[in-house]
């Protein structure tokens, strides 16, 4: 069976209600779905869940576990936002009503004190880059990778989302905007990595770029992942989805590859507790040692 963490719904930036990716991963024969709205934040954006829909975000999942109950397991989550400066934001929501929680980097605290977000379009992305970093592609790799290290230090999520997604930003020629092969972020990435396998966080295995932007790899690439392993930090894999039918998006694809990488156990949350889970390409499997 599937399983899939990462799921927005029409509570955010998503498309449809969450009965809707309830009611297709049962077609899809899922084990577990979690969804992770979009967490509401104190400026506006076009993605953030407004702070006055968490109740009902809340309420209606609550609703549909119970709805669902002999079919799917439900789990409850958000996606943080992990903003420099402002690591308390990510303590006030009530972690009563959360299963897990996934804390991404979708901003930067520029020098100028300012949040700049890195996960937009790879036009503002080339701008936000000559403005904040002057075109220093280092510097800028050093504290985006930076980031994550401050994160685990500040607060443990249960999964780190999409660890390498500024690898998503394509020049019109197709290449990368920035360099991931350059020795700056070979070595950012080690050290980000290495704090995320002492803070016992997961890390998960993101398939959204590979069917959104058509990258060969998911997040993140093989040789981080195989970094992580290594490290033996938990790895777990999700689609991002944003639409019902993305549920399983790529699955199938990225298994295969983790299997050529020797990559054989994933994490999985059923029956309320996270467990090991055989990789295959048809799906997970739970292994009871």
């Amino acid at each position: 069976m599937w399983y899939n963490y990462h799921c927005h719904s029409n509570f955010c930036d998503g498309l449809e209600p969450l009965e809707s990716y309830v009611l297709t991963a049962i077609e899809k024969q899922f084990k577990a779905i979690g969804f992770s709205s979009h967490a509401p934040l104190w400026f506006e954006n076009s993605w953030n869940m407004p702070s006055e829909k968490l109740t009902d975000y809340f309420a209606e999942l609550i609703a549909l576990k119970k709805k669902y109950a002999s079919q799917i397991e439900i789990y409850t989550s958000l996606e943080m936002d992990y903003l420099e400066g402002d690591e308390a934001w990510v303590q006030s929501f009530p972690a009563e009503e959360l299963d897990y929680t996934i804390l991404s980097v979708h901003f930067l605290r520029a020098k100028s004190g300012e949040l700049i977000e890195v996960d937009g379009s790879t036009e503002t992305f080339i701008k936000q880059l000559a403005t904040y970093w002057n075109n220093d592609q280092e510097q800028f790799v050093v504290d985006y990778f930076r980031a994550f290290e401050t994160m685990v230090a500040q607060t443990t999520p249960t999964i780190i989302g999409h660890f390498d997604k500024i690898k998503m930003h394509l020049n019109a020629d197709g290449t990368q905007v920035i360099d991931t092969d350059s020795v700056v972020y070979k070595e950012a990435s080690e050290a980000a990595l290495k704090a995320i396998a002492r803070s016992g966080a997961f890390l998960e295995i993101n398939t959204r770029g590979m069917y959104k932007k058509q990258l060969e790899h998911p997040y993140p690439s093989p040789d981080l992942l195989k970094r992580a392993f290594e490290l033996n930090i938990p790895l777990v894999l999700n689609s991002d989805a944003h639409h019902p039918e993305e549920l399983d998006a790529c699955f199938k694809s990225t298994a295969e590859s983790l299997i050529g990488m020797d990559i054989d156990r994933l994490k999985v949350l059923t029956s309320n507790h996270w467990t090991d889970a055989q990789v295959t390409i048809n799906g997970l499997k739970t292994i009871h040692e």
